[in-house]
């Protein structure tokens, strides 16, 4: 087990620097977050817009040394978006507490997205629960919330905390489902912390292939499968998530030696199910990755403008329904 000092170490060799928004310095997350960072240099500033969206930045360069951004949000809730699976909830909502991913896959929206590659963690954590009430109190329905989609939280919650404090809030707000998406290798919550019915960790896995080829960084297959597994096995809820598929040379095999692995991982019963969806994009992000990455053989592919949901213009793959349905094929009888 690593003592406290080997974890700050490994934290402040990925960050060496952190920016500190205006307001944001005394707030307890802050101040948790930089009592595991001691050694990096700590920059205050003004307003985060001044340094996350200003021009000439160079997000892949950026990528190979992140700097953290503590920070105070102000828009709290927003409705899913349509590109993602709401299985079936009526109301689908998506809460953005970081921004910005550790890991680098080469199909990543986020580099569409934002012009900065740096992290962005809102530690104003308490406003978050307060918007979550004010929904209840308004709308007076339960609700589905993404909290990991601008990030990978349960990768970064050695530093950050963040998920622990929405399990303890959760644990009082049964009209809430939490959905935390991710594809970390480890699961930081041993049986000392009681399972929620209305969380749910959600794996996103890919073929070893695919992994090595284009998910940078990210674990591999076998440590995702294992941290899935011991959440299951502590009691909590667990649901696999093969999206996107990747069509990259290869990929008919590729995935069907990853339903083999899923179906010998996870007995029937053991998880909420698995979903498939291929990959796309929005249209203005789609554009922006090919101009970033022009050599890319993933956003090389066969692809189609088409309007999604709301009207808005996508790039998917051309035979995006025969994909699909392969990979489902091949994990045919799993759930």
């Amino acid at each position: 087990m690593k003592t406290n000092s080997e974890k700050s170490t490994a934290w402040a060799n990925i960050f060496s620097h952190v920016y500190i928004e205006a307001g944001a310095e005394n707030l307890p997350a802050a101040k948790r977050i930089l009592a595991r960072l001691p050694n990096a240099a700590r920059v205050p500033f003004g307003n985060r817009r001044d340094i996350f969206f200003r021009r000439g930045q160079d997000y892949l360069a950026q990528k190979n040394s992140p700097k953290l951004i503590l920070a105070v949000q102000d828009e709290f809730l927003r409705d899913g978006s349509g590109m993602c699976d709401d299985f079936g909830h009526e109301r689908f909502l998506i809460a953005s507490q970081m921004m910005n991913c550790l890991y680098d896959c080469e199909y990543c929206y986020l580099q569409g997205a934002h012009p900065s590659a740096n992290v962005v963690a809102f530690v104003n954590t308490p406003d978050y629960f307060a918007a979550v009430r004010e929904y209840f109190g308004n709308m007076g329905q339960d609700a589905y919330l993404c909290l990991s989609y601008d990030a990978d939280l349960l990768a970064l919650e050695g530093l950050t905390g963040f998920i622990r404090e929405w399990l303890e809030f959760c644990a009082g707000e049964p009209r809430l489902t939490l959905e935390i998406r991710t594809k970390c290798g480890v699961f930081p919550f041993g049986t000392e912390t009681a399972p929620l019915e209305n969380v749910i960790f959600a794996w996103t896995l890919s073929p070893e292939n695919v992994i090595r080829k284009f998910e940078r960084r990210a674990p591999g297959l076998e440590d995702r499968i294992s941290a899935a597994k011991k959440a299951s096995s502590n009691g909590w809820r667990v649901r696999l998530c093969i999206d996107p598929v990747i069509a990259a040379r290869g990929w008919e095999a590729d995935y069907a030696e990853l339903a083999r692995a899923v179906a010998a991982g996870f007995p029937h019963g053991t998880t909420e199910g698995l979903s498939v969806g291929a990959f796309r994009a929005r249209e203005d992000v789609f554009e922006k990755m090919k101009k970033m990455r022009p050599y890319s053989e993933i956003l090389a592919g066969d692809f189609v403008k088409t309007e999604g949901r709301g009207g808005q213009k996508e790039y998917r793959y051309r035979d995006e329904e025969e994909i699909e349905l392969v990979v489902k094929g091949a994990c045919e009888g799993y759930d």
